[in-house]
């Protein structure tokens, strides 16, 4: 899932959300702060 940082959002708001976001277990975060965009990716781990 890729989320984009919205045009006047501060980045101090972004980085919480995004830092909220990937302590999640089994979430993943790539974070590409030269164009205001987060990649997420997770597994789900089946029993």
């Amino acid at each position: 899932m890729l989320l984009i940082r919205e045009p006047g959002e501060s980045a101090a708001h972004w980085d919480h959300i995004v830092d909220q976001i990937s302590e999640a277990e089994g979430i993943v975060v790539t974070r590409s702060p030269e164009n205001g965009t987060a990649h997420v990716s997770w597994y789900i781990d089946s029993l």
